[in-house]
């Protein structure tokens, strides 16, 4: 196998959509996992494989711009910043050292980082690993968003919209902030099916017998738990996660006309039917134009169906305070979109 001397795997991926597995399968066969490992926990037995502290720094990101775990938002264009990259700068590489001191030894020594949070975060990392002379390989494992809304309800008692939320957040934004990247996909279903075939074919990494045996089959509990009905896959932000997911199962990795679809139909359904509020009429006619541009739809027709959607905000209640409350809700996540999208 010919691998870079150097190589830093970043597992990044949606919550419950095998991140733990994944990292467990490269910390015992090419890489070395933190030093600070987490420890295993009912909702996930065999172990995280995720850095206390690096967990910990990460959360510290998500304070400094208003987020948690479990956001339903993107994390928005600051991220990109380079003054803000710039302050965390230090501590990500004091983190990065701590957790593998042994790398500072041996250049040849690969590592293995794993945490969700890192499809937010990635900015910040990237810079930090390039400086430390890692050639970085991102590996994201994607799960049918379906399933991890099941798993994310049972868990974490979070609403169906929410946590197909969560999912389609991680995946846009870790797309966005790898293109160009050396990135490849491993799907959750075929590698608990085939794991060394999916791994040799994913990544080009061959596992042993005894690596794949700390694979439990049972592991896709969540799977088909409850077959989604049409309506509800014809409805946001399900239509356009399924969506995005089904784009991705036909490919080993993003292309650019993937990405640019990420950065524009997807970003458009989704803002279409949940976060799009005008705050003054020529801000909302700027805006119409500017979505037209991105959806190659005429202003006219954008004009129909921005009607249709800010007419259903006037049958939520007739109380105006309510109506005003949820406007200004949806202007503010709007922003946050655009603002990700526009210029990533």
């Amino acid at each position: 196998m010919n691998h870079p001397p150097r190589t830093a795997y970043v597992v990044a991926g949606p919550h419950r959509s095998g991140t733990s597995l994944v990292a467990g399968l490269l910390g015992n066969s090419v890489g070395v996992l933190p030093t600070d490992l987490m420890r295993p926990a009912l909702s996930n037995a065999k172990g995280f494989n995720e850095s206390w502290s690096i967990v910990h720094f990460n959360e510290s990101i998500f304070r400094e711009i208003g987020l948690t775990w479990d956001s339903i938002e993107p994390t928005g264009k600051q991220i990109l910043k380079e003054s803000f990259k710039k302050r965390f700068y230090s501590n990500c590489l004091d983190c990065l050292r701590a957790n593998f001191p042994e790398s500072a030894k041996n250049e040849s020594e690969s590592i293995v980082l794993k945490d969700p949070r890192f499809c937010r975060t990635f900015p910040i990392w990237k810079k930090a690993l390039l400086d430390l002379r890692y050639e970085i390989k991102v590996v994201i494992p994607l799960r049918s968003p379906v399933d991890v809304m099941h798993s994310l309800m049972k868990r974490d008692e979070i609403d169906s919209a929410s946590a197909v939320l969560i999912w389609y957040w991680h995946i846009v934004e870790i797309l966005i902030h790898t293109e160009g990247m050396d990135i490849s996909f491993i799907f959750y279903d075929q590698l608990l099916d085939n794991p060394p075939e999916h791994m040799r074919m994913s990544l080009n990494i061959e596992i042993s017998d005894s690596v794949a045996s700390i694979i439990d089959r049972k592991l896709n509990h969540s799977k088909n738990s409850e077959s989604p009905t049409q309506t509800f896959l014809e409805d946001e932000p399900f239509h356009a996660s399924m969506m995005l997911y089904e784009n991705l199962l036909n490919s080993s990795s993003p292309d650019s006309q993937m990405v640019l679809a990420v950065k524009s139909s997807y970003f458009f359904n989704h803002v279409l039917k949940s976060n799009i509020e005008r705050k003054s009429t020529a801000l909302h006619k700027r805006l119409i134009r500017e979505i037209s541009i991105l959806n190659g739809l005429p202003v006219r027709e954008n004009e129909k169906r921005f009607k249709s959607v800010n007419s259903l905000d006037h049958s939520i209640s007739s109380d105006s305070s309510e109506i005003e409350e949820k406007r200004s809700k949806n202007t503010s996540k709007f922003y946050k979109l655009w603002n990700l999208f526009k210029n990533p």
